[in-house]
């Protein structure tokens, strides 16, 4: 299980984003806000998270099986980026890049693009490692449409096993 609480923009701080496995490899994803509990996925991961330039989906993990995926290595710094088109009939972006660093793999900034524009640029600013997991502390996302941004702090990040029976969203 991981839990992790937003600090910042002021805003989003009462939202609150579990994610949870359990022992039969099926995942739950739900998302605390002042609406109540959501369960992430779908249609439902579209939402704009109040006035930030976040989505939902934004903050879910990614589906390779939903999108075709080439790698595009960087002559200039060296990094690899992933490209990702959705598959017929997949809702979001029509193409999603995501660059990495060469030797870790570690996620720098996500490019959304609609149509052949680039509309939406996610770029992390600060990562930690935790129980030997990376976790993207300190993000922002940029909405080229509206030139605005939405700066996402994390304060805290729990990994925790804890037993499937006591898994509930409702305690959450």
């Amino acid at each position: 299980m991981i839990s992790a609480g937003i600090v910042s923009p002021p805003f989003l701080s009462n939202i609150k984003f579990l994610y949870h496995r359990d022992a039969n490899g099926v995942e739950s994803k739900w998302i605390r806000t002042s609406l109540g509990m959501r369960e992430l996925g779908g249609e439902e991961s579209t939402f704009r998270l109040f006035d930030s330039d976040f989505t939902a989906r934004d903050l879910i993990d990614f589906d390779p099986d939903e999108y075709h995926l080439r790698k595009i290595p960087d002559a200039q710094t060296g990094n690899d980026s992933i490209e990702a088109i959705p598959v017929a009939g997949q809702q979001g972006h029509s193409r999603i890049v995501f660059h990495l660093t060469k030797h870790t793999s570690i996620l720098q900034a996500i490019d959304y693009y609609d149509a052949s524009m680039l509309t939406k640029q996610f770029r992390v600013l600060r990562t930690e490692s935790i129980q030997g997991a990376t976790f993207v502390i300190e993000s922002v996302m940029d909405d080229l449409a509206s030139a605005g941004h939405t700066l996402l702090e994390v304060t805290s990040v729990k990994v925790e096993t804890i037993p499937d029976e006591t898994f509930s969203p409702d305690s959450f």
